[in-house]
């Protein structure tokens, strides 16, 4: 995805759940099985997205009616592309303090399969 953004990210992992068939949304949530917040700090400040890959599988911004995540990532809109696209690894970026998490630590190897998803939106 040239020029990505976190919100690109996301608007097209939306698009792409929105058309799946009922089998293709059941693989989601089969390999994903989980809620996942972002807070995604942003030049205007910070943006609060939420992936549902575990019961209604939708991605999103953060609303009053989204269900609790298992995971809280913070990170940069730059870093969060560069985890999608494969070209940054968590591990690193945690180590640097670059990435914030709260809750379930081994769902963060989730972020990198969005990837996947992205491949197949496209």
């Amino acid at each position: 995805m040239a020029d990505a953004t976190t919100k690109a990210i996301i608007d097209t992992i939306s698009r792409y759940l929105a058309r799946c068939t009922d089998d293709e949304l059941e693989a989601v949530r089969k390999k994903f099985n989980c809620v996942m917040r972002l807070d995604i700090a942003e030049s205007g400040g910070t943006s609060s997205y939420v992936l549902d890959l575990k019961s209604q599988c939708t991605a999103g911004p953060l609303t009053e009616q989204s269900p609790s995540p298992h995971v809280t990532v913070g990170l940069s809109d730059e870093d969060f592309v560069r985890l999608v696209n494969g070209s940054e690894g968590h591990q690193r970026l945690f180590m640097k303090g670059r990435l914030k998490v709260q809750g379930n630590m081994m769902l963060l190897d989730h972020i990198t399969s969005l990837g996947r998803l992205l491949d197949a939106a496209e």
